[in-house]
């Protein structure tokens, strides 16, 4: 139980998503009916945007790699977006919809360290193609003649590794802090339920020392 609250834990404070299996209420609980309608329409949206993702994705990725004229250094850089991006639909999105579903983390502190970290980093790495690729279309803009001479496959190959290691420097530190962290340990009792089991595991018996009243 103490696992599962910690990483039902980990799971809000890095999604904000609040654990809402308790709250179903009873079989004629309305609110339990609405948040179970909701939930499920969530899990259908989820589950058609995970497949189109994945679609579209494989056919820009098949697109590039198998036409020659698009065999470009910016179409480089659009096809490494575009695999992230498939990462994202493959090996992300899956497990999210199902942790949605299910309103509770079921796969043990392993594989949900492991989601958050590809979690983090592809979609910090997705972010930093988008932001490379605006900075290769500003160069291509602004400095064309130039730029047409320095922009060759192997500088699209640099700018792709610069992204993607960027991306795992930024996400996975924080995989090796909570793993040096560890689980949480089992939780002691509150100086309240001490108190109270202590009181009743114990006689009652007069306070010693003067008495303070007058």
């Amino acid at each position: 139980m103490d696992m599962e609250a910690e990483i039902e834990g980990l799971l809000r404070d890095s999604f904000g998503a609040p654990n809402i299996t308790n709250c179903t209420g009873s079989p004629g609980d309305g609110l339990g009916a609405r948040l179970s309608t909701e939930r499920m329409v969530a899990v259908v949206f989820l589950v058609a945007l995970t497949l189109l993702t994945t679609l579209v994705n494989v056919g820009v990725i098949t697109a590039i790699c198998t036409t020659r004229k698009l065999h470009l250094p910016a179409n480089y850089l659009i096809c490494s977006l575009a695999v992230t991006d498939f990462l994202v639909a493959v090996l992300v999105m899956p497990l999210s919809i199902l942790y949605i579903a299910r309103g509770t983390w079921s796969l043990g502190w392993v594989v949900c360290e492991a989601w958050l970290s590809l979690d983090m980093t592809c979609c910090t790495c997705s972010i930093l193609h988008l932001c490379v690729i605006a900075l290769d279309r500003y160069w291509a803009i602004t400095n064309a003649i130039e730029y047409a001479r320095k922009r060759t496959a192997r500088r699209a190959a640099v700018m792709v590794a610069a992204v993607w290691a960027l991306s795992v420097f930024i996400s996975v530190p924080p995989l090796f802090w909570r793993w040096r962290r560890g689980p949480v340990p089992t939780a002691t009792p509150t100086p309240a339920a001490s108190s109270s089991t202590t009181t009743s595991a114990t006689p009652s018996t007069p306070p010693s020392g003067p008495s303070t009243s007058p």
